[in-house]
């Protein structure tokens, strides 16, 4: 049981991992569509509204 319970808490520690590197990969995808949308002449609330994101995370 207790390998059992080590083998669950391993696979539960890969699938945090896993997660956490999709939502780095989702935040950097974020900010470069920020900067494109701006580069392209876009006012911030234009980007924060295209994005459904606040302004202050267009702004940051």
């Amino acid at each position: 049981q207790a390998e059992t319970a080590q083998q669950q808490a391993e696979a539960a520690q890969q699938q945090a991992e896993t997660a956490q590197q999709q939502v780095e990969t989702a935040e950097r995808a974020q900010k470069e569509a920020i900067s494109k949308l701006l580069g392209m002449g876009l006012s911030a609330q234009q980007v924060a509204d295209a994005l459904g994101v606040p302004i202050e995370e267009v702004n940051s």
